[in-house]
């Protein structure tokens, strides 16, 4: 079992070690699936389509493609989508991709081997091989990295898929996770044919439903001692006609005000839980407050569910921020 907390030199060498047994597990066995986590985003479809498509060349094998939820309308652009299943198979090999632990992934009971690739601090290292590197800014650089040491060639359209994910998960390279490596792998990607601005802007286009509803979240914002709160209800999904999904990124928004130091933002989902998103800024370890309540992620960026109201879960995160 592979395991690499560590950054630069020490990811590359722990994934070169592992890097020709895995290609061997995955040459043995004829069955397979790659999975990522539900309500999944632009890293881990990205992931998966990317590792598909390589794959594909390697083995001459279609993989099955599995995601819990449908894939967001913003990301459909990218080839393969139609593919997602929300229906697992059972099969010889499962190929977890972006997924910090296995409640991640409902209705999927594990089976075969499994080969875990993650980039999540709160990563459970649940598979019999684990590529789990904390200081990657995402699980597309991980599967970069792979793919050099299997000597595999990145063709344009995974290129463009590639980047796609690396874009999204770095909110285009200003968030903290993104490094020298990070702009050095786009580079790549960009040199072997991704465009950099025709997948920006396919990956910032708007509706006019989800402005007007960040309109209605933005206008009932709470900033206090350099905490920020924002919420999305079911009636506010209701009058604008939008999903669960069309919250990425809103997060994020309040961080731009200089004070905020910590961003939440509170959700309510059709099943009456609510889920929380954390942002926050320099050293501030959110990751804590969600693994505490169940959750996780990484340091600057976690989140979790909890089956109560909006004004309970918030009054408990608040304390817990006081604690």
């Amino acid at each position: 079992m592979i395991v690499s907390n560590m950054a630069g030199i020490s990811m590359r060498s722990s994934i070169r070690s592992e890097a020709k047994k895995i290609l061997g597990l995955i040459k043995k066995h004829d069955r397979g699936q790659i999975l990522i986590h539900t309500s999944p985003d632009g890293d881990a479809v990205a992931s998966a389509i990317g590792l598909f498509r390589v794959l594909r060349r390697i083995t001459g094998r279609y993989y099955h493609l599995f995601c819990p939820k449908k894939i967001p309308e913003r990301y459909r652009f990218l080839p393969h989508c139609q593919r997602f299943s929300t229906r697992p198979k059972i099969t010889d090999l499962s190929i977890i991709l972006d997924t910090a632990d296995l409640s991640r992934l409902p209705g999927w009971k594990p089976s075969g081997l499994i080969i875990n690739v993650d980039h999540h601090d709160s990563n459970t290292n649940f598979g019999a091989v684990n590529i789990v590197e904390t200081r990657s800014s995402s699980t597309v650089e991980i599967l970069m990295e792979l793919f050099k040491y299997w000597r595999i060639g990145i063709d344009e359209t995974t290129a463009r898929v590639l980047y796609a994910g690396i874009f999204s998960e770095t909110g285009g390279f200003v968030f903290r996770n993104t490094n020298a490596k990070t702009l050095s792998h786009a580079s790549i990607l960009a040199d072997l044919g991704a465009s950099p601005s025709d997948l920006g802007q396919s990956l910032m286009r708007q509706t006019t439903n989800r402005l007007h509803l960040l309109g209605l979240v933005l206008t009932g914002i709470e900033v206090d001692n350099g905490i920020s709160i924002i919420r999305v209800t079911r009636r506010m999904f209701k009058q604008t006609k939008t999903t669960v999904d069309e919250t990425e990124g809103f997060v994020e928004i309040p961080l731009m005000i200089p004070e905020v130091k910590i961003s939440i933002l509170v959700k309510e989902l059709p099943n009456g839980k609510t889920k929380v998103s954390l942002r926050s800024k320099g050293r501030i370890d959110v990751n804590r407050i969600a693994h505490h309540f169940g959750g996780g992620g990484h340091r600057n960026a976690a989140g979790f569910i909890m089956d109560d109201t909006i004004p309970s879960v918030l009054q408990k995160i608040i304390a817990r921020l006081r604690s």
